[in-house]
Formats: C-alpha cells, sequence, structure tokens
C-alpha cells in the first residue's frame, strides 16, 4: 500500500506500511452483572460507605450527635452521591438536601466535602478528639 499518490516522478513505496487497528470485540452478552459494580449516581467510583463498618458509623453518629437524617446524607455524600441523587434515593427536594449538607459543615465545623468525609472517618475510628483540637470552631 502506498501512503502517497504514485506519479511519474516517484513510483516507490514507503518504508514501513500502516495496518489499521482490528476492530473492537463485541460486548460479551454473558458479563455477569456483578463483575461491573453500579455507580450511576457515584461521580468519581468512590467506594463510599462500605469503607466503614456499621460499628464505625454508629461510632460516628454518636460521637458527632448526627440525627438519623443527618447520617443519611452523610453517608450519601460518603458515596460521593450528588445532591439531585440523594434527594431521589431520600424522597425529599435537592434543596433541602442542600440546607441538610450545609448544616452537616456547620455542625461538624467543616467546608468541604472532603473534609466532611476526612471527620466522619476520624470519628469512626476514634480520631475525633485529635481533629477537635485543630478544628476552629465557629465558623
Amino acid at each position: 500500500m502506498t501512503l502517497l499518490p504514485e506519479s511519474p516522478a516517484r513510483s516507490e513505496t514507503l518504508p514501513f506500511s500502516y495496518t489499521p487497528p482490528a476492530p473492537m470485540p463485541a460486548a460479551d452478552a454473558n458479563l455477569e452483572q456483578s463483575a461491573v459494580p453500579e455507580r450511576s449516581d457515584a461521580r468519581n467510583g468512590s467506594p463510599g460507605r462500605a469503607l466503614l463498618t456499621r460499628a464505625e458509623w454508629d461510632a460516628a453518629e454518636n460521637t458527632l450527635h448526627l440525627s438519623g437524617r443527618e447520617r443519611e446524607i452523610a453517608e450519601a455524600v460518603f458515596d460521593d452521591r450528588t445532591e439531585s441523587a440523594i434527594a431521589r434515593e431520600l424522597g425529599i427536594s435537592p434543596h433541602t438536601v442542600h440546607t441538610h449538607v450545609e448544616r452537616l459543615y456547620r455542625k461538624l465545623s467543616v467546608a468541604s466535602r472532603t473534609q466532611l468525609v476526612l471527620r466522619l472517618v476520624a470519628s469512626a475510628i476514634g480520631r475525633d478528639a485529635a481533629i477537635a483540637r485543630v478544628t476552629p470552631r465557629g465558623r
């Protein structure tokens, strides 16, 4: 195969040949659903709330004095769900979810989802006292 059109002055071929890539194989219809985890509402593929045991979640809830709804919202944030996804899951409006998240930020003296998750983990593993000493109150 020549890459340049043949002309009377130049009819040799180039010193390499081009082979188009092979077509992608069709998706295996027998692939089990469990092999590909469902994360339609998670933005970054976060392993989420499964990182903490139920006992650790209970410890975080008790240490941080979270209500049942605050815990639900915190777990969903931990799963990296959007406010819209959380609202659909809980049957409330996205505005209400936003309000809950803002109140969690104030209650736990954090300013971002990342800080919220870190605070939850620290509390769950018993390190909340150390964070409380370095986290400024009264935001």
